[in-house]
Order: structure tokens, then C-alpha cells, then sequence
């Protein structure tokens, strides 16, 4: 029998999670069955976000926009949701569960230009809270039930939110920087129960990423497909804990933290 690999993936449609499925079979060994499943959280427009998944890999998709949760609440919890990833994947069965679900919104108390108020601070840590902390909890939680006793939980932290902020830290993003600290703590509670990385990206080289800062030097930045291979490699190996992102001559890998 062929070796197989089985994944539940959450933020499997962002800039950096549709490019994962893609990297799959050159990163596994030869031969290995895949299978793959996709969780949108949230929906995402009809027809946006397709994945064709590479030969040899069996690929589920589960949009868990389609169960409204109680208010408020997290859909990936929701119990009718862990039975809709209950109908693709079977109990104990997967091999890892990452999340690359998330976004980065600015904002400051001291910006000149454009300071935060408080209803603001409460609109932006809202809204960040929901695409990075809360699917970080869905993967704890679904891991309970599919993950296999062997199986590892990824999460994707952001390195501006790593003490000592030595470097200005998450200054000018301030949501964003509680957001991640607190996926950071989700983390540690993980990893007293199951294997568990987190990696802590730079900045990332997305098309969004370019979009915003087109004057800026695209080579420093953190390579998506070189990125996703070492966290794969990282749970294929064994290793666990908590990974910088870094480039450096444009190459990106993860150093153990």
C-alpha cells in the first residue's frame, strides 16, 4: 500500500493558502495518497477560490459560511459544523490541521493622520479576532476528534508580535498585534495536548502584500511556496515549537525560535 497523508486545512483560499495544495506532492514522499481537505472560513464569493487539486491527491471542500453560529460565537465550532467536517474526514485520521486564516488591518492610539478610537479599536480587533484567533481555536477543537494521537496542529503567528519588539514590534497595528498574541497563546495551550508548530512570518509575498507597498523591495519578503515546504518538512520531521520566518538573500526558511 502506498503511504497516505491526510490534512485539514482552514484559510485554505487566502493569498497564502491556495498555494499550498500545489506544493503537496513534491513535498511527500513518492507515491503517497493525499488527502486533502479545504475549510473556507468564511465563505467566500461563488466561484472564487477554486483549487485544482494535483493528481493523486483526494480533495474535500467544506464551507463552514453555511451554518450560521450562534452570535457571537465561532462557526468552526458550531456543532452542526464538526459534523459537516465529520461527513469528508473520518475520526483520528488526519495527519495534520493548519491554519493559514487570517488578515492585517493598521491602526494606532497615536496616529497622527488617522487615530483609532475606541469604536474603531472595537470594529478592528473584532474583525481580526474572527480571521486569526478563532480558526486557530477551530483547529484545537476539531483536533479532539480527527486528529491522529501522532498528528500535529499549525498555526500561523506573525513575528512583529514575538517579544521583545526590539524592532517597533506591531507599532501602527495595534488589533493586529493583540490578535496574534493571542493565536500565540491558543498555541501554548495546544501544544500541552498535541504536537504543535507556529510559525511567525515577516512579511509575506502575497499579490495583496504588493498591491499595498509596490515601492517596496518584493526580494526581502518571505516566499510563499519556500515558506509552506519548510512548515510541511518541519511536521514531517517531527520537529515542533515555535519557527521565525526569515529571507535572506532570497531565501526562505524557518529557524527554530
Amino acid at each position: 500500500m502506498p503511504p497516505n497523508f491526510s490534512l485539514l486545512h482552514l484559510g485554505a483560499f487566502g493569498g497564502v493558502g491556495r498555494r499550498l495544495p500545489s506544493l503537496l506532492p513534491s513535498l511527500l514522499p513518492p507515491s503517497t495518497l493525499v488527502d486533502y481537505c479545504a475549510v473556507d472560513l468564511p465563505a467566500l464569493p461563488p466561484g472564487d477560490g477554486a483549487v485544482d487539486p494535483p493528481e493523486g491527491m483526494c480533495y474535500s471542500y467544506v464551507c463552514l459560511g453555511e451554518v450560521a453560529a450562534p452570535a457571537p460565537g465561532n462557526p468552526a465550532l458550531h456543532p452542526e459544523v464538526v459534523e459537516m467536517v465529520g461527513s469528508v474526514v473520518r475520526d483520528g485520521s488526519l495527519d495534520l490541521i493548519l491554519s493559514t486564516a487570517g488578515h492585517w488591518e493598521p491602526g494606532s492610539f497615536a496616529s497622527p493622520e488617522d487615530p483609532l478610537s475606541p469604536e474603531k479599536l472595537a470594529a478592528s480587533y473584532s474583525a481580526l479576532h474572527a480571521s486569526c484567533v478563532e480558526p486557530a481555536v477551530a483547529c484545537l477543537s476539531l483536533a479532539g476528534r480527527f486528529l491522529k494521537p501522532s498528528g500535529c496542529i499549525v498555526l500561523a503567528g506573525a513575528a512583529a508580535a514575538v517579544p521583545p519588539f526590539a524592532a517597533g514590534g506591531c507599532a501602527g497595528m495595534l488589533s493586529y498585534g493583540l490578535a496574534k498574541r493571542a493565536t500565540m497563546n491558543v498555541a501554548e495551550l495546544a501544544a500541552t495536548e498535541y504536537p504543535t508548530i507556529i510559525f511567525h512570518p515577516n512579511t509575506v509575498d502575497t499579490a495583496a502584500n504588493r498591491e499595498a507597498m509596490p515601492g517596496a523591495d518584493f526580494g526581502e519578503w518571505n516566499d510563499v511556496e519556500m515558506m509552506l515546504g519548510g512548515v510541511v518538512k518541519k511536521v514531517l520531521e517531527g520537529e515542533t515549537g515555535a519557527f521565525e520566518v526569515v529571507t535572506e538573500g532570497g531565501v526562505t526558511k524557518l529557524v527554530k525560535m
